[in-house]
């Protein structure tokens, strides 16, 4: 339903900027500036996708129900999961 999907995609949000500060923690305690500044560029990712999922999800809640907003939001959060997964490789590679 509109609802669930809407509870979802926030809750996939707040999932994504709770990884993005533990990487964050790992990436300004990296010895390596050059795996810490990649990480850092990630978390960024990471932030600026789980916000866009926010908005779109309130704009769903606001809005009546539509195909296409359905289909941005899962897309959105197929993106952020993509770009949490490139984020444990820079995180595993953080960590040798």
């Amino acid at each position: 339903t509109k609802d669930q999907l809407i509870a979802s995609t926030r809750q996939i949000a707040y999932s994504g900027q709770t990884f993005a500060k533990f990487a964050q923690v790992i990436a300004k305690n990296c010895v390596d500036k050059r795996c810490s500044a990649e990480l850092s560029c990630v978390v960024q990712q990471i932030h600026t996708i789980s916000n866009q999922l926010s908005i779109i999800s309130s704009v769903k809640a606001a809005t009546s129900s539509e195909k296409s907003t359905d289909e941005v939001l899962v897309k959105n959060a197929e993106n952020l999961i993509q770009t949490i997964l490139r984020t444990l490789k820079a995180v595993e590679a953080a960590c040798i």
